[in-house]
């Protein structure tokens, strides 16, 4: 919640940011696992995301933002909302968006969804749906399976960590061909099947302790 909250607003000045121009200064990309934040602070850059400037986008890039949600996380997405339910009676809220987002975690409001990641099927390490590393909308919203993610604490899988890999690869990439000084680029990267792009890295392997 410290890391959102210190960066919501750059991510805010970056999903309003003109066409073209929309990889935020602050970071190349903002990483957050089976947050507890309430959704309703992600809210403004939703309804930045649903207007229709920012749908009108074609221009594609890397993700500058991503809320990966394990789908069985049985803390943030059962516990959470009892513990908010409270605040559903007492808070005065629009719309049955804005009441979801008070008592469920952002990654738990399905209006916030934007992909789904599956385990490996076949050859591929994973399954990305939408697939393609470089996307209009640079803000995901993952929810993950349990062969990807497996509950609250289970992210060093290698399905995720070679997923979060090829990401961060291909921002190293594209941050290499950048101008020099620029601010803002729109990073010329793969824009086909980021599983395809994982296997190429090959196995990751943790450190023994």
């Amino acid at each position: 919640m410290i890391v959102y909250s210190a960066l919501a607003q750059s991510l805010i000045q970056a999903a309003s940011a003109p066409v073209g121009n929309v990889t935020p200064e602050f970071a190349d990309l903002v990483l957050l696992v089976n947050p507890a934040i309430e959704g309703a602070r992600f809210l403004p850059i939703y309804d930045l995301m649903s207007g229709a400037a920012f749908k009108a986008r074609t221009t594609k890039q890397l993700p500058v933002f991503i809320c990966a949600q394990a789908d069985n996380d049985l803390p943030v997405g059962v516990v959470f909302p009892l513990g908010n339910a409270g605040h559903a009676i007492d808070e005065a809220t629009i719309g049955d968006l804005e009441k979801e987002c008070v008592t469920h975690a952002l990654g738990f409001v399905p209006s916030f969804r934007t992909h789904a990641l599956a385990g490996p099927m076949g050859n591929q390490p994973f399954v990305l749906n939408p697939p393609g590393s470089a996307q209009a909308n640079p803000f995901w919203v993952v929810g993950a399976a349990k062969e990807v993610i497996d509950g609250h604490g289970g992210i060093f899988q290698t399905p995720f960590l070679l997923f979060i890999a090829s990401l961060v690869f291909q921002h190293v990439q594209a941050s290499r061909k950048a101008p020099e000084g620029a601010t803002s680029v729109t990073p010329k990267v793969p824009a086909g099947d980021l599983a395809a792009f994982a296997k190429s890295i090959g196995p990751i392997k943790l450190p023994q302790p």
